[in-house]
């Protein structure tokens, strides 16, 4: 198969032809609706196609930045120039090259990448956080069943985005290396897999732990690759889209553990939710640049200040958050004095990203976030308010006395 792959710095594109190899085409591609999809060697006993004739036979190849050149035949004078179309030329450029089939274990962490397996980890890790912050007792089953599914649901979800977003993906020095974009993985196989996770990971959520739980499955998808992915390119709004997607995953732990959709369930998505903006916030900032070049309107790029008041708003509604979990007894007072230390932390490095937006206060916030994520929510699971021995045997007596 015949595509275009990065060679540096992607400028322009040049065809892999030199004047001692002639590659031979097949005749389908000269039709009225040509198609590239096949190269054949030079000892195909297919008739042989000038090259002289390929930027007739094929225009919509010749992009802007285009330079080709043919090479002389025997029985043209030796000495004439070449013919050359007066187009600019770059030193490094894209260049067409054969794609040949991955083997099985480059090709599975090529999927892995295009279900972003680091985020996705990272969801799955919310969702067994918001399972084991349950006051209920853990079942192994369903614990499985729950992050199997749910990286099935994050894999959908980021597969998805990937193929929406090829083309600005292509413009971003942190995203020109996905799947797709390299050519590694083929839009329809990206957008079958996507399918596919996104079928079995909502399937198994319903039918193995509760419908609850599979609906959540089912809205994060929905909710990342079709309102968040495109408002990224409308509204600012997008950010707290996509906040919400984020505290989804801790929730459909919470609903898997109990069964209903609760006050803990909220309090937990909100505990997540708070905690999007000043871990978004500051990795967009050092990100702008790029951002504003693919044309993805970031609060960032077209409101700086209100960037960072945003994620110093957000960091201070962190303490009320978890004064509730205490005050509703889903965790104990403990809980409450031992999250306000770390969430004094976020709020003062939110503080000084607010008084003063550079690269090093926004990474200063960025890595206080990776530390104060994972710190609360053991804190949660070791402070919550357990649900006592005493209690369930009573439950399950009521219905025996009164028969």
């Amino acid at each position: 198969m015949l595509i275009f792959q990065k060679a540096s710095k992607a400028s322009s594109l040049r065809p892999l032809f030199s004047s001692t190899k002639v590659f031979t085409l097949s005749r389908s591609l000269l039709t009225s609706k040509p198609k590239i999809s096949t190269l054949f060697s030079p000892n195909s006993n297919r008739p042989i196609t000038p090259l002289s004739s390929l930027p007739n036979s094929f225009p919509f190849l010749q992009p802007k930045n285009f330079k080709y050149t043919t090479t002389p035949s025997p029985e043209k004078n030796v000495n004439s120039p070449p013919t050359e179309l007066p187009l600019k030329t770059h030193s490094s450029s894209l260049v067409w090259k054969i794609q040949r089939p991955l083997p099985p274990v480059k090709k599975f962490y090529t999927y892995m990448d295009l279900s972003k397996d680091k985020l996705t980890a990272f969801v799955v890790l919310t969702a067994m956080a918001g399972y084991a912050a349950a006051p209920l007792s853990a079942d192994l089953k369903t614990l499985f069943v729950l992050t199997t599914g749910t990286a099935m649901c994050s894999a959908a979800a980021n597969a998805t985005n990937q193929w929406i977003e090829v083309p600005y993906d292509a413009q971003m020095k942190r995203t020109r290396n996905r799947p797709i974009v390299r050519g590694a993985v083929p839009p329809t196989n990206a957008i079958s897999f996507a399918i596919a996770m996104g079928a079995l990971g909502t399937t198994s959520l319903i039918y193995f732990v509760n419908p609850i739980t599979g609906f959540l499955g089912l809205l994060n998808i929905v909710l990342y690759s079709f309102v968040y992915t495109p408002l990224k390119r409308i509204s600012v709004v997008n950010t707290w889209i996509g906040a919400f997607v984020g505290a989804i995953p801790p929730m459909m732990g919470w609903t898997a553990a109990t069964g209903s959709f609760d006050l803990g369930t909220l309090l937990l998505g909100g505990l997540l939710f708070a905690w999007q903006f000043p871990h978004f916030n500051s990795l967009s900032w050092t990100l702008r640049k790029e951002y504003s070049v693919a044309g993805y309107r970031m609060i960032s790029v077209l409101n700086p200040p209100l960037n960072s008041r945003v994620s110093l708003r957000y960091s201070i509604a962190m303490f009320p958050i978890c004064g509730m979990l205490t005050y509703f007894q889903i965790t104990d007072s403990w809980f409450l004095l031992d999250s306000s230390v770390v969430n004094a932390y976020l709020t003062y490095q939110a503080y000084g990203f607010w008084k003063s937006s550079n690269s090093t206060s926004s990474r200063s916030l960025f890595f206080a976030s990776l530390i104060h994520l994972p710190l609360i929510l053991i804190l949660l699971i070791a402070h919550k308010k357990r649900a006592s021995e005493d209690s369930e045997p009573k439950q399950l007596e009521t219905p025996t006395t009164e028969n």
